[in-house]
């Protein structure tokens, strides 16, 4: 699992182009509200920290996702997107640790801060491109920086975690407009690769809880 395996999502408000060539622009900024519901864990120690069952983070916030599209030809394309996960959550935590074959069970109440930023940058080539959508091929670089913070409440102590790196990308991306005359509508996905978890202190996994969201697009045309 990882980052960003995949996005698909409907569009549901977008300004209307001039014409009926929806794919036929320069530039293309959009923007995304996503409902996230994290997973996953955090390695510290021994043994990993279950973002859902030890630390209860916080489910269905909203997060915003940024692209701009550069089209310097028809079937050319240059893109960068981001997102900036902020996540947060409140727990009491009870753990049992045998020392000296005798048993002590540990209670404490922690919060939990964590930051994800994710920013990537490619090039896609459309294999298809018609006047109400297209299908292409990308390939590119991300890079994620990712902390994540443990404070103690009973303890008074805290503990940080932090992981920056990049790692490649490729992948398929795609969208279909719905409407024979306006560009309200539309059906999109994308599909890439992702780090492997198993390589990281941090373990997170995020799924979009509804593929359903609010898209504003703003569309330079030729």
């Amino acid at each position: 699992m990882g980052w960003f395996d995949r996005r698909a999502a409907v569009l549901l408000l977008a300004l209307p182009a001039a014409a009926q060539e929806f794919e036929n622009f320069r530039i293309e900024l959009s923007t995304s509200a996503w409902l996230v519901n994290p997973s996953g864990a955090i390695q510290s120690g021994i043994a990993p920290i279950d973002l859902q069952r030890d630390l209860q983070i916080e489910q269905r916030q909203p997060h915003f996702f940024g692209k701009l599209v550069i089209k310097p030809s028809r079937r050319h394309r240059l893109i960068v997107e981001g997102v900036l996960y902020r996540l947060c959550g409140a727990a009491n935590i009870t753990r049992q640790i045998t020392f000296a074959s005798r048993t002590f069970t540990v209670r404490d109440f922690v919060t939990s801060e964590a930051t994800i930023d994710y920013i990537a940058a490619g090039y896609q080539f459309d294999l298809v491109s018609r006047p109400r959508g297209h299908l292409g091929l990308l390939a590119g670089v991300a890079h994620v920086d990712a902390a994540g913070t443990l404070t103690s409440r009973q303890f008074g102590f805290s503990g940080t975690e932090h992981q920056s790196f990049p790692f490649p990308q490729a992948g398929a991306e795609g969208r279909a407009f719905l409407l024979p005359h306006r560009n309200l509508l539309e059906l999109a996905f994308t599909a890439k690769t992702a780090p492997a978890a198993s390589t990281r202190p941090f373990k997170v996994r995020s799924s979009a809880s509804s593929y359903a969201t609010a898209e504003a697009s703003s569309i330079a045309e030729t």
